[in-house]
Parts: C-alpha cells; sequence; structure tokens
C-alpha cells in the first residue's frame, strides 16, 4: 500500500466534496423546478416551496446560468402567486359585498371598514390588522375562516373602552 498516493488522494477527495454537495443540491433543486414549470397549470405555491431550496443552491455556487434560471423560476413564481391574491381578493370582496360592505385595496393589503386584512399567499396566511396592531394571529386562507374573525375584530374594537385620562 502506497500511504503517500492514499493521502493525496483522500486529500483531494475530501477538498472536493464540498463543491460535489453543491453541484448536486443544485441539480436536485434544478430537477424539482424543471417538473414544477412543465406542469401544464403551474402549481404557484408548490414553486414557491421550493423556491427557497433553488436559492439556497444558486447561493453555494456562484453559476451565472444557474442565477439566470433562479430568476426566471421567481418571477414566475411570483406571479403566479399574485394571480392567487387576486382571485382570493376578488372572491372575499364578493363575499363582503352580498353582506352590503364594501372593500378597497388590491393584494396584498384589502381593507375592510377600518380593518386591513394582510395577505401571504406563499404562506397561505392572511391576518387582520387594525392600523398597525395586529388583530388575529395569521389565519389560514378560508374565506369563511376570514369572514368570522373579521366579525369576532369588528365587535372587539367597536366595544372597546378608551381611556381618554392619559
Amino acid at each position: 500500500m502506497n500511504n503517500e498516493l492514499l493521502n493525496s488522494l483522500q486529500d483531494s477527495q475530501a477538498a472536493l466534496l464540498p463543491d460535489y454537495q453543491s453541484l448536486h443540491a443544485a441539480m436536485a433543486a434544478l430537477k424539482r423546478a424543471i417538473a414544477l414549470a412543465s406542469d401544464e397549470t403551474l402549481d404557484a405555491i408548490a414553486m414557491h416551496k421550493h423556491l427557497a431550496k433553488l436559492e439556497q443552491a444558486a447561493a453555494a455556487l456562484d453559476d451565472p446560468g444557474l442565477n439566470a434560471a433562479l430568476e426566471a423560476f421567481a418571477r414566475q413564481t411570483q406571479h403566479g402567486l399574485d394571480a392567487l391574491a387576486f382571485e382570493f381578493a376578488r372572491d372575499l370582496k364578493e363575499v363582503f359585498e352580498r353582506r352590503g360592505q364594501t372593500v378597497q385595496g388590491r393584494p396584498p393589503t384589502l381593507v375592510v371598514d377600518s380593518l386591513a386584512l394582510h395577505i401571504d399567499m406563499g404562506a397561505r396566511k392572511a391576518q387582520w390588522f387594525y392600523g398597525k396592531e395586529a388583530l388575529t394571529k395569521p389565519l389560514p386562507l378560508s374565506l369563511n375562516t376570514i369572514v368570522k374573525a373579521y366579525d369576532q375584530q369588528t365587535k372587539s374594537v367597536v366595544n372597546r373602552s378608551v381611556d381618554t385620562e392619559r
């Protein structure tokens, strides 16, 4: 056994291992991104979940081609999330209009009376605010859940007692 040769090969392997792992992670991320992009209907939620892995892979490598692919994937993902947000906002607006209330603004922030709803399509959550004060924890993107939370928060805001002695 040639120890000098063995040590040289092992040192070389150890030096290349981080690059190999980065390339392997990038290839796996690209493979999944390609699968998502090749679907007939793009799934913006799945793309958003995968975007972080693709960003991590691109950060580990300094490859212009990978960075360009990441930028294109991120743009398409954001476009899909925006489209979903507008559809959700339209549906929510219809629900409130049937109740005789108007909805102002456009995603990601809608305003109903004095409460603002911040929508995060990527996280599939929405949250009611009164000014900068969060009134609810992040809620699932369910029309019924959001309307019910609105009703509860409107009651609590309207029934607040104001301390005028300060």
